[in-house]
């Protein structure tokens, strides 16, 4: 995460344990009750102030050396959100 990110959520979440239980509650609810497909359109389109992949889901770490060079998926999106975004669903 970057470092304004890690801040908002300091400011968000003062105690980590909340930002741990509300992770922990939204993550339930999805398993639970699924996600529609205009829910899923709509967090795929989401931005976040300092997202390190700039909307794209996915973070390219370049390298001189283009043997070393490499991309990850975006660690402030969600793995399926990356996912989608890199499909081109929106």
């Amino acid at each position: 995460m970057t470092p304004a990110l890690l801040a908002r959520h300091e400011q968000c979440f003062p105690d980590m344990s909340r930002l741990d239980a509300a992770n922990a509650a939204a993550a339930l609810s999805v398993r639970v009750y699924g996600m529609s497909e205009t829910a899923r359109t709509r967090n795929g389109a989401a931005s976040v102030d300092g997202c390190p992949c700039g909307g794209t889901g996915v973070v390219d770490i370049g390298d001189p050396d283009p043997d070393l060079s490499f991309a990850l998926y975006c660690p402030v999106h969600q793995t399926a959100t990356a996912l989608h975004i890199r499909a081109g669903v929106r």
